[in-house]
């Protein structure tokens, strides 16, 4: 029976819901009252509010009521027998909805129809129109079709304010025009000390709008509450300008609380008067501002914290610049892509995996093959295969131990048991030669392509590190500097640096940098010294940085002097020699030594330090750098293809030093007049899948001395103890770093006889 009446009662709220009138509820008190206060509304003897607030607004299944209200309205503000075209224009747009039920999907139709049904109603109201009055009757109907727009904008932000997190300031406008006309009603009605009751709320309404919203949503709303309080005042223009420029002043002073807004709002007032001169004009009354402002003061805190919380729906939040959804974007895409590249590493690692797991081959393939190519069609293989398989096997394992000792089996190998069983041991003795052969084979392509893949993997792994490296930076990496930005344009304007564009950057870890884009580039260095004052920093020229803007970055705490000497061994030096100084401020050099010598021996160098060259600018860590150019070098077609890698790395901020080293000679730290090695027994890259990279780090200072070479100096000549001629010409006087590696290249070149036997490069480093 539950159910039953469960079912009765939802049909027949159904049946109601898509009839075309229902009863009234009292949820329908609100937009009833509004329709009455709509009809009271007049603006030049017009009363076009009604039926925009009726079509925009009010809910036609009750229709009636709501006609029947805005009647009342109309007649109670004088209208009389005009009330009949308004009320005509209403049952126009109601039989409008009936026939569209989506008219609201549509706001420029049902706006214009709203215009329609108010110049509809007025010509079937009168026989006879002066041209005039049909001006008159056609600026009405616009104007229904104007605040159609307005009620409906307004109705929604009122209706969705508990649902919704932003409002925008067109809203708020519309919002504010609708309580305007709300507030018209109440014209004609006079309180005592001859206050106008409208006047007494549209400044009220002001107040809190000054209160509540921003600086420019006051201005206008205030604006849009005087045009539309004003409309019955001659002098029309002066209340807007009254209300719009008291709200400004009251809203610059809300941070005293309401007793700012309302000093605010009276300062505004005397500032109008006083401008008006000797006569002291004023639009409205002072007695009408003292007493609305007496009654927002005294309203309580409770309602004022509820317009506040609605009201702070129509802030807007400060627009995401532009760097910032670059940042985001990039970071999402390279993340993206960095999931990718994970991915296609992890199948290349199952695949290996996989294949370790199966085994290249089982033994017992070779045997099974060699059974099916001789015994399969012969008349012994039931006795030897089936009966005898045990005895078959031990054989058959017999002879793969003669195989893999000898490498070849031949038919003298064969066992005499074996060759009394079995009546064919030649075709067994060739056969098994060539499925071991096939086999073997096999096992090494199967290898070589399971090396491959995990290079690849590896790879992949790689990338997809660096992606995640550089979405992580990407996030958090960078962020303009406008207020400087600006400081920096107009302090250089005063010093006669003709400027056209200033960029600053401050990066995650906190380093600025200064792009300018200087009409004379010869200016620059004058540029950068008016900046280290403004930034209260020392900043340098960044002179790696090319093009046409100008670079500024911090002036490090140390620098090098560097020093390189090079004699190949033939034509070509298979030596390499790189460095360059990164955005983080450091200074890396890096030496690659190609085994051999010649054209050769130089490729594969200056491959590893190109790579090298290449990730390091680009911000790639230096492990995953080498770890990149090892798995190329690996994967390069050719056997042999492998080189030395010598990377120092020193942060110019710190003066910390990092040694990484796979295969390369040994090198040399300088401090004061003690001498430190540092040695390496890692393989060159490109030798093993996995790099074994050596890092060793010290802490240098100013005066510090590096020296880093290839071994075609280091194995330069015959001494007791290896190098101690390199350490007498670093403890000898010299002028700078490549006056030593003048002397080092000169004291290899005559241990070695005058002429090199290998390749020779040097490279010192001076800490500055």
């Amino acid at each position: 029976m539950s159910e039953v009446g469960i079912f009765k009662r939802v049909s027949e709220r159904r049946e109601q819901s898509e009839g075309i009138l229902r009863m009234p509820s009292k949820k329908d008190i609100p937009s009833t009252i509004f329709m009455l206060l709509a009809g009271r509304a007049a603006i030049l003897r017009m009363y076009p509010f009604s039926v925009a607030m009726f079509a925009a607004v009010y809910d036609k299944k009750i229709a009636y009521l709501g006609m029947i209200a805005a009647s009342v309205g109309l007649l109670s503000a004088g209208a009389g027998v005009h009330t009949i075209k308004y009320v005509f224009g209403m049952m126009v747009f109601w039989l409008f909805s009936r026939i569209k039920d989506d008219y609201k999907e549509n706001k420029i139709l049902s706006s214009a129809i709203c215009g329609i049904s108010v110049i509809a109603g007025g010509l079937s109201a009168f026989s006879s129109f002066s041209i005039y009055d049909f001006f008159l009757l056609f600026a009405e109907g616009l104007l229904s079709a104007f605040m159609y727009v307005v009620f409906e904008r307004a109705d929604t932000m009122f209706s969705g304010k508990t649902k919704r997190n932003r409002i925008s300031q067109e809203e708020i406008i519309c919002f504010c025009i609708s309580m305007g006309v709300i507030i018209m009603s109440f014209s004609g009605i006079v309180l005592p000390f001859d206050i106008s009751m409208s006047k007494l709320f549209s400044i009220y309404a002001v107040m809190v709008l000054a209160m509540n919203t921003s600086l420019a949503t006051a201005g206008s709303g205030g604006l849009a509450a005087g045009i539309v309080c004003g409309m019955d005042n001659p002098d029309v223009i002066g209340v807007m300008g009254t209300y719009g420029f008291c709200s400004l002043i009251g809203n610059l002073l809300k941070s005293f609380g309401k007793y700012g807004v309302v000093v605010g709002f009276l300062s505004g007032c005397a500032v109008i008067m006083l401008y008006g001169g000797t006569s002291l004009y004023l639009p409205i009354k002072i007695s009408e501002v003292i007493f609305a402002g007496a009654l927002f003061v005294l309203t309580p805190h409770a309602l004022h914290n509820k317009m506040t919380a609605f009201f702070s729906k129509t802030y807007h939040e400060n627009a995401v610049r532009p760097d910032i959804r670059i940042k985001e974007y990039l970071a999402m895409r390279l993340e993206n892509a960095s999931g990718a590249f994970k991915k296609l590493s992890d199948s290349f690692g199952k695949i290996s995996e996989k294949q370790l797991s199966t085994g290249s081959g089982d033994i017992a393939t070779i045997f099974d093959d060699t059974a099916d190519r001789v015994c399969k069609n012969c008349g012994m293989w039931t006795h030897c295969w089936q009966r005898g398989f045990n005895d078959t096997y031990r054989n058959m394992f017999a002879l793969l131990g003669v195989l893999e000792n000898k490498g070849t089996l031949h038919i003298e190998d064969v066992p005499s048991s074996f060759k009394e069983k079995c009546i064919r041991p030649e075709q067994i003795a060739n056969t098994f030669n060539h499925v071991y052969e096939m086999y073997k084979q096999n096992s090494v392509w199967l290898g070589e392509i399971a090396q491959n893949r995990d290079l690849i993997a590896q790879q992949y792994n790689e990338i997809s590190h660096i992606m995640n490296q550089f979405s992580a930076e990407v996030a958090s990496g960078f962020e303009f500097m406008e207020e400087t930005e600006v400081k920096i344009m107009e302090e250089l304007d005063k010093l006669n640096i003709n400027v056209k564009e200033v960029s600053v950057i401050e990066s995650g870890n906190g380093e600025t940098e200064v792009y300018l884009t200087l009409k004379d580039y010869n200016d620059k260095e004058y540029a950068c010294e008016a900046v280290s004052t403004i930034l209260d920093m020392p900043m340098m020229v960044d002179e790696s940085f090319s093009g046409e803007m100008v670079k500024l970055i911090p002036k490090c705490n140390f620098d090098v002097d560097i020093g390189i000497m090079q004699l190949p061994k033939s034509t070509e030096n298979g030596d390499s020699i790189v460095y360059l100084k990164t955005e983080d401020n450091k200074f890396i050099l890096a030496l690659s030594d190609g085994m051999g010598s010649g054209y050769k021996a130089m490729e594969q160098s200056m491959m590893t330090t190109e790579l090298l060259t290449e990730f390091l600018r680009a911000g790639f860590c230096r492990g995953t750098s080498i770890n990149m150019i090892n798995s190329s070098l690996t994967l390069k077609s050719g056997s042999d293809c492998f080189s030395t890698v010598d990377l120092l790395s020193i942060d110019l901020e710190t003066g910390s030093a990092e040694f990484l080293k796979a295969g390369a000679s040994e090198s040399y730290i300088k401090h004061c007049d003690n001498i430190e090695t540092i040695f390496c027994t890692a393989l060159p890259a490109g030798m093993l899948a996995n790099a074994e990279v050596e890092s060793e780090k010290r802490q240098l200072k100013k005066g510090d001395v590096v020296v880093m070479m290839s071994d075609g100096i280091s194995d330069a000549g015959k001494s007791l103890v290896r190098g101690e001629w390199i350490k007498k010409a670093m403890l000898s006087e010299y002028k700078n770093a490549q006056t030593l590696a003048e002397i080092i290249l000169s004291g290899a070149l005559k241990r070695s006889r005058g002429s090199a036997s290998d390749d020779m490069s040097v490279a010192v480093i001076k800490v500055i």
